[in-house]
């Protein structure tokens, strides 16, 4: 039996100080690629970039914490590609870096495309689909692609994000892992911001069953 074609390639970098998860993924027919959540380390990433000689089109944040966006204005000089972030996390966060020191606020990323729910990136033949999950964040997002879907700190392996950091409540977090991400096939591939868990990827029925959260505060509701 021959093996169907692969259209991409993801490749995770642990960025930062928080090590969150940066992911290159590339459409493998075009070698057009995506940035999402540079945290750091901006010329690693780059050089991860020019490794693997694709062409980056986007710089994607799943959300505007500074450990999964405080490499974005420097990767994007770098590689002359526009930052992408939903508009809710734009509005609530650069309200916040306006008043921190110059060191942290300098490299807080001016967003060149605002987006919202259910927009669709092309990047090459492959496409990124928007999904708002409220919760960790204002504008946390999720992106789904194919059978793989990039939850920033909305959901960990067996676990969530933290909702003590301003603006939403771990009900806003439960809610958007309802009504976004459980309705999705259980196949699923689940890549997070961080490798918290027994293991750095699951799927969506693997969470069903192990990740407390969703087992005790959703499907037991």
């Amino acid at each position: 039996m021959t093996e169907p074609e692969k259209t991409m390639d993801i490749k995770t970098l642990a960025v930062g100080a928080y090590q969150a998860n940066c992911y290159i993924v590339t459409c493998l027919k075009t070698m057009e690629a995506v940035v999402i959540d540079p945290g750091g380390e901006e010329a690693r990433i780059a050089a991860a970039v020019k490794m693997m000689g694709c062409k980056v089109k986007l710089i994607l944040a799943t959300h505007g914490h500074g450990d999964h966006v405080m490499g974005a204005k420097g990767l994007a000089d770098m590689l002359n590609a526009p930052i992408a972030m939903h508009e809710d996390d734009v509005s609530f966060f650069q309200g916040i870096y306006m008043n921190r020191p110059p060191s942290q606020s300098s490299r807080y990323p001016k967003t060149d495309i605002l987006f919202k729910d259910g927009r669709v990136f092309d990047i090459g033949e492959l496409q990124f689909k928007v999904l708002h999950t409220p919760g960790h964040s204002p504008g946390s997002c999720c992106f789904l692609c194919g059978d793989y879907l990039f939850t920033g700190d909305t959901l960990f392996v067996e676990g969530v994000g933290r909702t003590d950091m301003g603006g939403m409540t771990l009900q806003d977090l439960l809610n958007s892992v309802d009504n976004k991400i459980l309705p999705l096939p259980g196949e699923t591939i689940i890549l997070p911001g961080h490798d918290y868990g027994p293991a750095p990827t699951s799927t969506i029925a693997r969470e069903k069953a192990n990740n407390p959260y969703i087992r005790d505060f959703i499907l037991d509701k």
